[in-house]
């Protein structure tokens, strides 16, 4: 639990989403209390409407089970999702949902990792998704 850090513009980039009405979820390796522990700990748990933990009936990323579940939990599919994540077993665990994926490497994640997993997108850091997603979420036409 303290190594874990948020990425710098983190709590702004989830006010901007939350101020957009982006339902958003957590799937983590860590158990379910400790996921929680984590976000209450960092005062962002407010901004998720599930958190899935690792669980006995779900298999572990880069499997999709446990995106799915989130998914299952806020209603949304998962072609009308994005993942944003920091390791390559995100993003292969989001290409196994066939979903969109952002990766932001964390300080353990080498950028050619993410690449090699198949991330649609790399971003270098947590502030630049406002922009990205302001692009991804303009209306077709």
């Amino acid at each position: 639990v303290q190594r874990c850090f948020l990425m710098p513009g983190c709590t702004e980039t989830l006010d901007w989403l939350r101020e957009r009405g982006v339902k958003m979820a957590v799937a983590t390796s860590n158990s379910q209390e400790v996921a929680k522990h984590i976000l209450e700990s960092r005062g962002i748990r407010h901004y998720f409407s599930t958190v899935v933990g690792r669980r006995p009936e779900l298999r572990m990323k880069p499997y999709p089970d446990q995106i799915l579940r989130c998914l299952e939990k806020i209603g949304v599919s998962p072609r009308n999702s994005i993942v944003v994540g920091d390791s390559a077993r995100d993003v292969r665990a989001a290409k196994a949902a066939n979903m969109f994926v952002i990766a932001i490497p964390a300080h353990f994640t080498k950028r050619e990792v993410l690449e090699e997993a198949g991330a649609d997108m790399i971003l270098e850091s947590m502030e630049e998704l406002p922009e990205i997603l302001s692009g991804l979420m303009q209306p077709k036409g």
